[in-house]
């Protein structure tokens, strides 16, 4: 298991992914479902973000931190 699955003790249900979810409906001109959420590993079945969902919320608050995209 890598950092970036671990689950954090914060309820996704309370956070926003507003600018992910425009971002996405930008680059690939389908509609955002929050079905997307689990399925890229932002949030656990229970309803938990994943220390990788806190760096995509809305008002990230994990500092000093960068994503990067490797192909």
């Amino acid at each position: 298991m890598t950092w970036d699955s671990l689950p954090a003790q914060v309820e996704a249900i309370k956070q926003s992914f507003i600018i992910l979810a425009d971002t996405f409906r930008e680059q690939t001109h389908q509609e955002w479902n929050d079905k997307y959420l689990e399925s890229f590993g932002l949030v656990t079945p229970d309803g938990k973000l994943t220390n990788a969902g806190l760096l995509f919320v809305d008002n990230c608050t994990v500092f000093q931190s960068r994503i990067f995209c490797t192909r």
